[in-house]
């Protein structure tokens, strides 16, 4: 009974530590408020609500036509939400995700503690039962939870390494594999690029246990077994990593690793990087008693501090820091941290476990006055530097990054705690205080740590979740049947919030998305940056052609080319006049179709218009500025607007007599980049008879076509205010004619196309020379029949698709798995069935014949090597003298 008590020690400390932080920063339960911020909110809570619609059968896990104008889904399931606890939002409402985030994250820290807390029951049975809980509250509440929560997969990973570092001892030790290959598959399966590290770490623990803590005659048959149970893991899982490893190096997240490594600083940003490790201090203050005699012949003892330092080292040299992530990050720059710091708690449990062999002594007033001065500067520091540098502390949780400032109260907590910490070890292991004693002195100052370190990173974070509950009101409020589309007429929200509402759409941003979409949608002229695609700009040509049936505006938008259908307080959505359904017959070469103009977006809408809708006369009307000022203007391949006379102001106008009904765009575009910031950027502020309507055009929330206004037979005024100088590839005001197409989306021959799961079917008569378009991104995983024959699909328009179609009837179906997904189903049962095999063998007592074990042996250890030097030695190596 006491054994399981001691088990749920950890996890009910940081569950009632939890909730004093959520009473203290009113989080629910306490309040409607929710600690969820940044990628929780651009991407875990949108795509938990689509996992959700997909556990009611109302979506499919292969393909999701919600994101991305319909991707891969399996890839970015495996990146943000494949984990056992995903399937929780079975049980909530839509409305209460974003609060039952404070619950997830709460959960999983429970987990992490308690995977923690049973490693050092397991490895340090000295230690006793309170302490092996403490250590465990510990490592939930470390740095990588704190700064890193809200990718909440991650921690995932972290309740998992525990098992992982059991698993491969007792690989080693005992020949047992099955829980090295199941807890590594598991990680494979729960976060496939964070297990790039875990691979990696893994051969580098793998080489220095059998090297420091095996008897040399039990080296070869180790890493026979680590090779064989590696391999049956990475098989296993290949229809994890497989498909997952293949749509990322589609997207547009590639990168020149040599570049990477070359640029940037040598050391890490210590302002960022350094208090991760600052919520830990307990690792630090029990490093120096290991010099100590007690423990000066572990083998164990040294081969996790070598571990240690391998694993400490990227937290300062930036280009082994970038190369532990696969050469570069954009932020949360220690990924692999939970690592680190849990093998710095087994060094903390190392330095606990003995004591010096010195009587016990009994407790002196000077003890007594140490221990209640520690305890006393603690929390007077703690709660001083709580109540006046809260927010300065709390910078990273507004930017992703510290500063100066957040570092220097940090460091000041950190010394702070340190020392409390020291002075509590040192009376204990010298026997200054008993054990018992040290136990509560060492739980007052965790929990003071733990409530201090959350208050900083997770506190500071509160936010009503009123916004995302009105937003969320906006789903199901469409009742027609077959297949549309829905965007926004601006970024009012994270762009993945709109297949969270359970609408089909073009918007998406993960690290997945195809680089041949992203370029493609900035060309068509719609708003991306980053790995983000928005749903925003564009033109009524393009919504048209993408099936935008409803557009998400302001509540208040004024809408002469729609009727709105719902309102609430913040929100509208608008039925939009012009909508062609997803298939759309053309005639044409299709191999002359393979890629967007290379010229003007303005040209581009006008080459769509004639190419795809058979459209007659112009479309598109290009407008010339009627005056300049301040202002040299100037156009050959380039646009180049190079303010004059400075300070004065400069200007760009354009007096316009519309003709006609016409839609007025402005465009200012230069390269096909994933920048988060382009140069281009933040370069105009747009005026329209005589209104502000943009202060800083372009910028990451709308960077595409921007639509300045429908006119009718009337003049405008349009004011350029050049912000900056300009040099831009496509730029300048034109105007789209209403009537002209209306009149060509009313003579397109559209297409309904029946979308069921993965399966698309389309049924259309066809002439010989015609063509079915499909506004579905290309995507190597479709394979397509017509009348039940295989038959090409083409890729057009840069990312999408067209099928030939035959004379007369033609029944198209499309199918899609994701490419990879049939080869690593089958590579995984082959891993299972070597699996049971592994299993069999080695639980039986088997051995394999001795020249085989040599022949291992020596390319394992060149492997390790390698791996070793392509970590620490390499990066360095490039940036210094690539």
């Amino acid at each position: 009974m006491k054994k399981r008590v001691s088990l749920i020690a950890a996890p009910s400390a940081v569950l009632l530590l939890m909730s004093v932080v959520f009473l203290l920063y009113q989080l629910f339960p306490f309040a409607q408020n929710t600690l969820s911020w940044c990628d929780m909110n651009q991407q875990v809570v949108p795509i938990l609500l689509e996992f959700k619609d997909i556990l009611a059968g109302e979506g499919n896990l292969l393909l999701n036509m919600g994101n991305a104008g319909g991707m891969n889904f399996w890839g970015v399931f495996l990146f943000f939400i494949s984990s056992p606890f995903s399937f929780l939002v079975a049980f909530v409402d839509k409305q209460d995700m974003m609060v039952f985030m404070n619950i997830l994250v709460t959960l999983k820290m429970m987990v992490c503690a308690f995977t923690a807390s049973w490693f050092f029951r397991k490895r340090f049975s000295e230690l006793g039962e309170g302490l092996t809980a403490v250590l465990g509250v510990m490592y939930a509440f470390s740095g990588y939870t704190m700064m890193f929560y809200q990718n909440v997969v991650w921690l995932d990973m972290m309740y998992l390494f525990p098992l992982l570092l059991l698993g491969i001892e007792r690989m080693l030790t005992l020949r047992k594999p099955l829980m090295y290959c199941l807890v590594l598959s598991a990680m494979v399966t729960v976060n496939f690029y964070l297990s790039y590290m875990v691979v990696l770490f893994t051969v580098l623990a793998a080489a220095l246990y059998i090297l420091i803590c095996l008897p040399r005659e039990e080296r070869k048959p180790g890493i026979v077994l680590f090779s064989a149970s590696s391999l049956v893991s990475a098989l296993l899982t290949a229809v994890i990593w497989l498909p997952a490893l293949k749509q990322y190096l589609a997207s547009a997240r590639g990168n020149d690793l040599l570049q990477n490594l070359s640029s940037g600083e040598f050391v890490t940003n210590i302002f960022t990087v350094v208090p991760f490790l600052f919520c830990t201090a307990a690792v630090f203050a029990c490093l120096p008693f290991l010099a100590l005699r007690t423990h000066r012949r572990s083998r164990h003892l040294k081969y996790v501090m070598a571990l240690f330092l391998l694993m400490l080292l990227p937290f300062f040299i930036e280009p082994i820091n970038k190369i532990w992530h696969t050469g570069s990050y954009q932020a949360f720059p220690v990924r692999y941290g939970y690592i680190t710091t849990f093998l710095g708690l087994i060094l903390a449990a190392a330095a606990l476990q003995k004591t010096e062999p010195h009587p016990l002594r009994r407790p002196t007033l000077p003890v007594a006055v140490a221990l209640v001065g520690t305890l006393a500067a603690f929390a007077g520091s703690l709660l001083l530097l709580t109540a006046t540098h809260q927010d300065d502390m709390a910078q990273y949780s507004r930017s992703l990054w510290g500063n100066k400032d957040s570092f220097t109260y940090l460091l000041i907590a950190f010394l702070v705690v340190f020392v409390c910490y020291f002075v509590a070890v040192y009376l204990y292991k010298f026997r200054r205080i008993s054990k018992p004693l040290f136990l509560v002195v060492l739980c007052l100052l965790t929990a003071g740590e733990c409530v201090f370190n959350a208050g900083v990173y997770i506190g500071s974070t509160s936010e009503s979740v009123a916004g995302y509950q009105r937003l969320v009101d906006l789903a199901d409020r469409l009742p027609d049947d077959g297949f549309y589309r829905v965007k926004a007429d601006k970024k009012y929200f994270d762009v993945n919030m709109m297949g969270g509402l359970g609408y089909n759409s073009l918007s998406h941003y993960t690290s997945l998305n195809s680089e041949h979409y992203l370029y493609a949608m900035k060309k068509l002229g719609y708003s991306s940056y980053w790995m983000e695609v928005n749903s925003n700009n564009g033109t009524l040509l393009t919504d048209a052609l993408f099936s935008n049936q409803y557009t998400i505006a302001a509540w208040d938008k004024q809408t002469p080319l729609g009727e709105s259908v719902y309102q609430n307080s913040t929100y509208s959505i608008i039925k939009n006049q012009l909508f062609l359904p997803m298939g759309l017959k053309i005639n044409g070469d299709l191999s002359q179709m393979e890629f967007l103009p290379d010229g003007e977006r303005a040209d581009i809408q006008e080459s769509l218009y004639r190419t795809l809708l058979g459209g007659e006369g112009r479309l598109c009307t290009r407008y010339e500025p009627s005056e300049t000022q301040n202002l040299l203007f100037g156009h050959s391949t380039r646009y180049i607007l190079q303010r004059d006379n400075l300070p004065e102001e400069s200007s760009l106008t354009y007096s316009i007599s519309v003709q006609g009904r016409q839609v007025l765009y402005l465009d200012c575009f230069d390269a096909l980049s994933n920048r988060l910031k382009e140069p281009i950027n933040d370069s105009i502020q747009v005026m329209v008879n005589g209104t502000v309507l943009e202060k800083s055009y372009p910028n990451q929330r709308s960077n595409g076509l921007y639509e300045l206004g429908l006119f009718e037979d009337e003049q405008v005024e349009i004011t350029l205010f050049l912000l900056r100088d300009i040099a831009a590839k496509s730029f300048g005001v034109f105007g789209m004619d209403v009537d002209k197409l209306s009149k060509a989306v009313d003579q397109a021959q559209g297409v309904e196309i029946l979308v069921d799961g993965s399966t698309l079917t389309a049924s259309c008569q066809g002439e010989d020379g015609e063509s079915l378009s499909l506004f579905l991104p290309y995507d190597e995983g479709f394979t397509a029949t017509r009348n039940g024959s295989p038959v090409d699909i083409f890729r057009i328009n840069d990312a999408f698709m067209a099928i030939p179609l035959q004379q007369g009837n033609n029944e198209i179906q499309l199918r899609f798995r994701p490419s990879g997904f049939n080869i690593g189903l089958v590579l995984s049962g082959a891993g299972l069935l070597l699996l049971v095999a592994l299993w069999l063998w080695y639980q039986r007592g088997r051995k394999l014949p001795q020249w085989v074990e040599r022949a291992l042996s020596i390319p394992f250890f060149i492997f390790s090597y390698l791996v070793l030097a392509f970590l620490y030695l390499f990066p360095v190596a490039v940036y210094f003298f690539y």
